[in-house]
């Protein structure tokens, strides 16, 4: 017979005399037989596959027992981690001539494998697929039945090993008689034979019982779990405490109940996790993200719940969660996979855009395209509303999810608080969706609206600027028919006045009587009652008349005319003042000259000394004078072009600045631009600021004041408006 542990192709006749060299023959090949079986006590120890390895954290090292050619397709080995893996690794098997080559290990889905796959200490099993060495277990003293089956393999192991021992004395006995050596010749090889296959059949059985256990536990962990996942065994426990290192509990064994979970610090491989758990509650969003816990071997076992919180307790961490599901059934010890799929600014995204609402005004509809299933506390939805506006309540529904009440400040909307064609925000909180921002939300501008003839505002015009065009009439809508915070802003833009009357008993600032807006002013009217609104922007109704030249605060020699809106210096130097005097915002106003010479025209605080003219008496006025010099504190410099008989000054003062700019018949000197606010004429321009006009020499200059903003001749800057 003839195979790879015995070779005999010259059996002995039966019933003839062996000769001693045919004996010694077969007895030699009976021991190359046996040396070419494992060593008995690997054999019995289990130890036949067991490599022997060093190195690592990303490359190892192997010694076999026996030392393999090459690599061939199905070579599998167990050995111990040397080290721990910190990521991608790989693995040199030494054969009868030094190494055979470097080659990498992979998990069993062909992935790199990951930090502490490979823990130090551990048991592991890989098999070469052809091309590199798969991992098929990694284990320890946890897999128990895996372990009972590698001590049954074992003991098959010796029992063969003890066979094969039997077989050698049966070959020893031979040796007393040719006739009876030739028989125990034949049934010495065959026990030999019988011998090697049970060995090997051994050691198959308890790699295979290692590598099934560790691959049910892999699967379990990959499918049972979550992604990203920290291994656990769980606690039965249900106090706010310690659960143990590398355990996990819960604060009520009812799943629907749950409300904490608590969570060892350390890993079941004894990592520590503080990193992970921080980043957890990394997330600003009310909600943090969605947690699993999942059996890593009953993949019928799990729960998931809301986080809302992460705190450290030291060794243990505590997470509150919220909106608990899942069946549950964990059993004290069970092994399992905690993860995270965090949401909001540092994860996943729960903002969406649901274009065009669809359904009607009160019952809107959204499709975001995300083919949302279900919603999460804390999941934003942005809409464009359509064409109409809501009457009344509101709900919307999110691809094709149950309609869900709209609310603001935790009410029922009121009508007109959905604007037509406006875009809003809207979060969902777990109960309701929350109006957070857009057309009816507060402190959100929603559109400009011009009227140019007489109008009653409507709850949908809420949030919006009114510009009116022309001197017109606006009717407040009836505050008790108004939403909650209503409010909107109120511009005129004509050269006229605009009247702003309540309706019916309804009072603006405690008084019943119409606010008169005149040009150029703004006001913000806001509902704070079922009957009243209050104003801003305005203390009290205006009445008084736009500036003029004053008829108190002049020098003699200066007369007026034109309605006190032209100045004339008729004796020699002096200055007067306008009627109104600002201390902050930005204010624009003209001074035609019909007569230029030695007409200065700038701006004074009231306390500048009237005998002398602007900016050369004292620090308080600050004067452009008609040959083009700029002049304040009485230091006159040279600055811009001259100014010709009915040439027109502009002046713009952006007082909360301190800034000044002059600008002859539409050209800022200096390169001035006040709207940039580059380049003033003068700097620390503060306090309360009057319109000044004054005579510096000889002659007889005048200046006409020009104020009203349909009387300029020149386009205010942008952003600047009139004395009044």
């Amino acid at each position: 017979m003839t195979n790879g542990f015995f070779n005999h192709d010259n059996p002995e006749a039966r019933r003839t005399l062996a000769r001693a060299e045919s004996i010694n023959a077969t007895f030699q090949s009976v021991a190359e037989g046996f040396d070419k079986l494992p060593a008995e006590a690997e054999m019995k120890q289990g130890r036949v596959n067991r490599a022997t390895v060093t190195g690592g954290p990303t490359a190892y090292a192997a010694t076999l027992p026996y030392s393999p050619a090459g690599y061939v397709d199905g070579l599998r080995f167990s050995f111990k981690v040397p080290s721990t893996n910190t990521g991608a690794c790989t693995i040199n098997v030494n054969g009868p001539l030094g190494a055979l080559g470097v080659k990498s290990i992979r998990r069993f889905n062909g992935t790199d494998p990951a930090p502490n796959d490979l823990t130090a200490g551990a048991i592991a099993d890989v098999e070469y697929d052809g091309s590199v060495f798969i991992i098929v277990g990694a284990h320890g003293a946890s897999e128990t039945n895996a372990a009972a089956s590698a001590a049954a393999a074992a003991a098959s192991q010796s029992a063969a090993a003890g066979s094969a021992s039997a077989s050698a004395g049966s070959a020893s006995a031979a040796a007393g008689s040719a006739s009876a050596a030739a028989a125990s010749q034949s049934a010495a090889a065959g026990s030999a034979s019988a011998a090697a296959v049970s060995a090997s059949a051994a050691a198959g059985s308890a790699s295979a019982a290692a590598g099934s256990a560790t691959a049910a536990d892999q699967y379990g962990s990959a499918a049972g779990g979550a992604a990203p996942s920290v291994r656990m065994n769980w606690d039965a426990g249900t106090s706010a405490a310690d659960p143990g290192a590398g355990k996990v509990r819960v604060n009520n064994p009812t799943v629907a109940s749950i409300t904490a979970i608590h969570i060892s610090e350390s890993d079941a491989a004894s990592a520590n996790l503080s990193s992970v758990f921080t980043a957890w509650g990394g997330s600003t969003n009310p909600v943090k993200g969605r947690l699993r816990i999942g059996h890593r071997l009953d993949l019928t076992k799990w729960i998931e719940a809301d986080v809302t919180a992460v705190a450290d307790n030291g060794t243990w961490w505590t997470i509150t969660v919220s909106n608990p599901t899942g069946p549950g059934g964990f059993a004290a010890a069970d092994v399992v996979a905690v993860g995270l799929s965090r949401a909001g600014d540092k994860g996943i995204t729960s903002t969406y855009w649901g274009g065009t609402a669809g359904g009607t005004a009160n019952a809107l509809t959204a499709t975001t395209g995300a083919n949302l299933s279900s919603l999460t506390a804390g999941v934003i939805i942005g809409l464009t509303v359509g064409a109409t506006g809501n009457s009344g309540a509101a709900t919307l529904s999110v691809d094709g999810l149950s309609a869900i009440a709209i609310r603001k400040s935790g009410s029922a909307l009121a009508g007109g608080e959905l604007t037509a064609n406006t875009d809003v925000w809207l979060q969902y909180n777990g109960t309701y969706w929350r109006l957070i921002g857009g057309a009816g939300s507060s402190g959100t501008f929603t559109a400009t609206l011009s009227k140019s003839s007489a109008y009653t505002l409507t709850a949908a015009d809420g949030g919006a600027v009114i510009k009116c065009t022309s001197a017109i009439p606006l009717t407040l809508l009836a505050a008790s028919g108004a939403p909650v915070a209503w409010w909107v802003t109120i511009s005129n833009r004509s050269t006229g006045t605009v009247t702003i009357a309540p309706a019916g008993s309804d009072t603006i600032a405690g008084a019943a009587a119409p606010w008169v807006l005149r040009s150029g002013q703004d006001v913000t009217i806001y509902r704070t009652g079922s009957s009243t609104y209050e104003a801003l922007g305005l203390s009290m109704p205006v009445t008084d008349s736009q500036a003029t030249w004053s008829a108190v605060n002049k020098a003699a020699g200066i007369t007026l005319s034109n309605s006190n809106m032209t100045a004339t210096g008729t004796s020699g130097v002096g200055s007067v003042l306008g009627t109104v005097g600002v201390s902050g915002g930005k204010r624009y106003f003209e001074c035609r000259l019909p007569t230029a010479f030695d007409g200065v025209v700038g701006l004074a605080r009231s306390t500048m000394s009237l005998s002398s003219a602007v900016g050369f008496g004292d620090a308080n006025g600050w004067g452009y004078i008609a040959d083009g010099r700029k002049v304040n504190n009485g230091t006159a410099t040279a600055y811009g072009s001259s100014v010709s008989d009915n040439g027109v000054v502009m002046v713009a003062a952006d007082i909360d600045a301190g800034k000044m700019w002059i600008g002859i018949n539409n050209v800022w000197q200096g390169s001035g631009d006040p709207v940039a606010g580059a380049n003033p004429t003068f700097t620390g321009v503060t306090g309360t600021i009057y319109p000044a006009f004054g005579d510096q020499g000889s002659g007889s200059p005048s200046g006409t004041l020009i104020v009203g903003l349909s009387s300029f001749v020149y386009a205010p800057p942008t952003g600047y408006t009139t004395f009044y």
